[in-house]
Order: C-alpha cells, then sequence, then structure tokens
C-alpha cells in the first residue's frame, strides 16, 4: 500500500524481486482523484499483477476511465478533507479478503494511518547515518498532543540486517 505521492514520486512497480516469491502481492494506491497516471509502471503492469486504486468521487471520469483501461481495480472510497477516508478504504479491502497489509508509503500515509489508529506493527530500519534536516521525514507531523496522548509502542522485535537494524514495534 503506497498513496500517490510515493507512487508519483518513485514511479515503483511494487512486486517482489529477488526473494523467491510464488505470487505478487496485490499492489494498492491511495489517490483520491486518481493523479498518478495511468501510464506508469504500475498501470503499465495491472494486466499481470494486480492493481487496486482506492479513490474519492471527485476521481475524474477520464482518469477512472484512462485507469479501467489499464486493468486497474477502482475502489470509490468516502472522502475525507478531501482525502481518501482510509477506514472506509481499509474496510473496502477486508470485505475483499485482504485484512493485513503491508504500508509502505511515504510520511503523508504513514502519518494519517497512526493518527486514525490503523496501525497494528511499525516497522523501522536505520542506517547508521545522519542525515538531518534535508533528509526525508518516514512520518510527516502529527496533531500537537500532550506526551501522555501520544501513540504508544512496544518493541516487539530488534535484529540486525546487514549494516542496519530493524525494530518491529507494537501499537499500544
Amino acid at each position: 500500500l503506497i498513496g500517490a505521492g510515493t507512487a508519483r514520486t518513485d514511479d515503483s512497480d511494487l512486486t517482489v524481486r529477488d526473494l523467491g516469491a510464488r505470487h505478487q502481492p496485490i499492489r494498492i494506491v491511495i489517490d483520491a482523484r486518481l493523479s498518478h497516471a495511468p501510464q506508469s509502471r504500475l498501470g503499465q503492469s495491472a494486466k499481470t499483477h494486480l492493481v487496486w486504486l482506492c479513490h474519492t468521487a471527485a476521481a475524474p471520469a477520464d482518469a477512472r476511465a484512462d485507469w479501467a483501461a489499464t486493468g486497474a481495480t477502482l475502489i470509490e472510497c468516502a472522502a475525507h478533507k478531501g482525502q481518501v477516508n482510509l477506514s472506509d478504504a481499509l474496510q473496502h479491502l477486508a470485505t475483499r479478503g485482504l485484512t493485513r497489509i503491508f504500508c509502505e508509503g511515504g510520511a503523508t500515509l504513514a502519518a494519517s494511518l497512526i493518527q486514525y489508529h490503523l496501525v497494528d506493527d511499525l516497522i523501522t530500519f536505520t542506517a547508521g547515518k545522519l542525515i538531518g534536516a534535508t533528509g526525508l521525514a518516514a512520518i510527516a507531523p502529527l496533531p500537537d498532543s500532550p506526551l501522555k496522548d501520544v501513540p504508544h509502542l512496544t518493541l516487539a522485535e530488534f535484529r540486525q540486517i546487514g549494516p542496519d537494524t530493524l525494530c518491529r514495534w507494537t501499537m499500544r
């Protein structure tokens, strides 16, 4: 699962490579207005590897038609402040059989999922490099809250993968 910004920026095909995968996961994009180009790598591969696009009623008819022509599945979701209502989107995905979803989206989608309590586990990787303010945030700003009210995490797993460190945190 990624957001429209990540889809536009990375133009990734979101397939599993070099891990011996027997099947490819369903690739899901949250894109309220279907702003991601159907000519992208996702659009070009939608007939061979499933692509589902969660959008709102505000998505233009021509964008819907262009994406439908690629073979992508369009899922109209409720809107919240002009964006896809993530709770509604996840409910739509659950009715289609998806109850565990790996989100590899950007900072905005990550913050929204956390803000609306739609995250069970948060996996972070650290690489022993200090980027500072010029780097991209992993999570966009969350609403200001007293420290006692911010999301609390429990460390569930910690391991080294090559030179990097993986931490899996469980949301309390």
